[in-house]
């Protein structure tokens, strides 16, 4: 592991070659996971995470850094998906959450671990239901959450892993976000119509000073091409303040991101993202057009963009591909619900769908195999030893703004399965239909 090591810094120190980079930085990863011990997250494949069909439950978690040296989980669950047994008069459904908080992928290095039973009662259109289990986080660093969910009257389990931030007390997980109500929101977006008030342990503190952002992001570039994106200006368009004393509410009207610190002494904070509100899904004609520009030319996309119709345009641009109604609504379903699971997953300070791992689950569908560390994901499409499988790295930014931000490396040997996929799709077929 150590000769790894040194030839993995050797690799990031020569990381002008991007193709040199790509190539070689891949084998790292594949030889690392192979030969790293049996407790390693790392060497898991975890490409279930992004196959919904694979999974028997689709919670939502946060984490919320409530004392000086412990977190709480919420974690929103669906009671449709669980089975429910008669016990008594009511029907009842048995499950657990199980956690392990390690130090990260590479060094499951146990901090603390639990587990803990629930019991709820069937209730007629109960839409979610709401659970908290509390972990000790003595360590002021950035931790791994692994959460087991098991439904005990199915005995069937499902794995998820959430990062855990008290490498300061401006982490992101320092704030909670909640409703007027207290109830926790379990996303990073609002919508124009959602009301919010910010939950801090330090009750002392009475404002917090917001940094607003509005900036025209563009989409990811296809994996083979280098376009060049000036850096991010961290000037803020406005600044204000926020009350988080006696319960107060807020709301914020204007589409962009906003960034709520405690100070100035560092970048890290909380984001909240203002999307259109029917952000995760895309709706009206303008997000349609928009999202479909990777299937798309420039003259293309421009006339659409610019049609008297939009409406009719894009759905004229699908029936073209489909040529008949059936295939057409085949296209479309599959396509934008990639869009939207791009959305639910890779959002980070923008849209999902416009991000290296969005644009990449959408073009291409679901990994076969995903192995990850703190500082990468390797997307596998294909078998791992094949050499005709296609690899994806991509690698963590630093953001002060998301603990989501991946950043793919280029290469130019990515051009013909990038326009294979896109004439597949084309040609009115789906690919990597599974």
């Amino acid at each position: 592991m150590e000769t790894l090591l040194r030839n993995y810094l050797c690799i990031m120190k020569n990381r002008k070659n991007n193709f040199s980079f790509l190539i070689l930085y891949s084998a790292f990863l594949i030889l690392n996971f192979s030969c790293s011990t049996p407790g390693n997250i790392q060497n898991q494949n975890l490409a279930y995470l992004y196959q919904p069909v694979k999974q028997h439950f689709s919670p939502e978690f946060a984490v919320w850094n409530f004392s000086d040296d412990s977190s709480r989980l919420y974690v929103r669950l669906n009671p449709k998906e669980f089975l429910y047994t008669r016990s008594g008069e009511n029907f009842t459904a048995n499950f657990s959450i199980a956690y392990r908080l390690v130090e990260s992928y590479e060094n499951p290095l146990v901090i603390d671990s639990s587990r803990k039973s629930f019991s709820m009662i069937k209730k007629e259109n109960s839409l979610s239901a709401i659970v908290t289990v509390d972990f000790l986080s003595n360590r002021n660093i950035k931790m791994l959450l692994e959460c087991r969910i098991t439904d005990v009257n199915k005995n069937v389990t499902d794995v998820f892993y959430l990062h855990v931030d008290r490498s300061s007390n401006q982490s992101r997980n320092s704030f909670l976000a909640a409703t007027v109500d207290s109830v926790p929101f379990f996303r990073n977006f609002l919508s124009a119509a959602d009301s919010f008030r910010i939950i801090l342990r330090d009750t002392s503190l009475k404002q917090l000073r917001v940094n607003y952002y509005h900036r025209p992001f563009p989409l990811a570039a296809p994996p083979f091409s280098f376009d060049y994106y000036p850096s991010f200006d961290y000037l803020p368009d406005s600044v204000f303040t926020i009350d988080v004393l006696n319960y107060s509410a807020h709301n914020f009207p204007r589409e962009g991101f906003y960034h709520i610190q405690r100070d100035t002494l560092s970048r890290n904070g909380l984001t909240l993202l203002r999307l259109h509100d029917d952000f995760p899904e895309q709706t009206n004609s303008k997000q349609l057009i928009e999202s479909v520009r990777y299937l798309m030319t420039r003259k293309e996309f421009d006339e659409l963009k610019n049609s008297p119709n939009p409406k009719g345009a894009v759905d004229k641009f699908w029936l073209d591909l489909g040529g008949n109604a059936d295939r057409t609504r085949q296209l479309i379903r599959r396509y934008y619900s990639r869009v939207q699971f791009a959305n639910e997953h890779f959002t980070s300070y923008q849209e999902g769908w416009k991000t290296d791992r969005g644009m990449i689950y959408i073009i291409f569908g679901a990994p076969h195999l995903v192995y990850r560390t703190s500082k990468s994901e390797l997307w596998i499409y294909g078998d791992v030893s094949s050499s005709l499988s296609l690899n994806f790295t991509f690698i963590k930014v630093i953001n002060p703004f998301t603990d989501n931000d991946f950043s793919l490396s280029r290469a130019p040997i990515y051009e013909s399965s990038w326009y294979r996929a896109v004439d597949t799709w084309r040609q009115g077929r789906v690919f990597n239909d599974n």
